[in-house]
């Protein structure tokens, strides 16, 4: 319980700071007290977790991971194909940052696509691209190539998503892909829910623990003890 009240106290401060761009109108106690439904994590409230999870890892030293704002990640997935790194330069370079983003271990991208949240993460070191998702799409079970299919449309973005994350990397870090062949998408093996409104707590949960390395292993009553 300790913890969970210094996360919330955590939250208001960022609230009603007047350096943030949140107010205690836009986000109220309830909301904040309530975190488990997509109903309720949408883009702004992920977003004031994320600058707050950024602020504690820049706090505590060099940055290993960064995360991707859920506005910045938002406009990428509208249209990923047309979305160019160049122009977005100023958002994700060292100087707006304060560090290189590609010296980073993990770089985290909170996605929102209709209802349901996923994240997408770019490991600099090798360039591999990972998908983590508590509601992995069969997308090997589906055969329709119906136009306007959900699993289509989440797939389409997650591509080209990667080429963007890419593009990103190429720019911070010139030379370091070179004639090197894109990853394949990597579908991480994360723990899955059983319902249809957590996956948003999934997605804060991993935003501090997920490692490519290490497989997350924890129960719905974790999720619920987490809401």
């Amino acid at each position: 319980m300790e913890e969970k009240d210094k996360f919330f106290n955590m939250i208001s401060r960022m609230c009603s700071s007047q350096e943030g761009d949140v107010s205690d109108e836009d986000i109220t106690q309830d909301q904040l007290r309530t975190l488990g439904g997509i109903e309720r994590i949408g883009n702004q409230l992920m977003s004031v977790v994320c600058k707050i999870l950024l602020a504690d890892m820049k706090s505590e030293g060099e940055a290993k991971r960064h995360i991707f704002d859920t506005d910045f990640m938002a406009i990428m997935a509208v249209n990923p194909s047309r979305w160019d790194a160049r122009k977005r330069e100023k958002q994700f370079s060292p100087e707006y940052v304060d560090y290189n983003i590609g010296d980073c271990d993990l770089i985290f991208g909170p996605t929102l696509i209709g209802a349901h949240w996923f994240c997408l993460v770019i490991e600099p070191k090798t360039m591999n691209f990972y998908v983590l998702d508590s509601m992995k799409p069969s997308f090997a079970a589906k055969k329709s190539k119906k136009k306007g299919v959900a699993d289509d449309d989440m797939m389409t973005v997650v591509i080209e998503c990667r080429d963007r994350f890419y593009d990103m990397i190429e720019i911070v870090k010139p030379n370091t892909i070179g004639k090197k062949k894109m990853s394949d998408i990597i579908w991480a093996p994360v723990p899955q829910q059983n319902n249809l409104r957590d996956c948003g707590v999934h997605i804060l949960i991993w935003l501090s623990e997920w490692e490519p390395s290490v497989m997350l292993d924890y129960s719905e009553e974790h999720v619920a003890n987490f809401e």
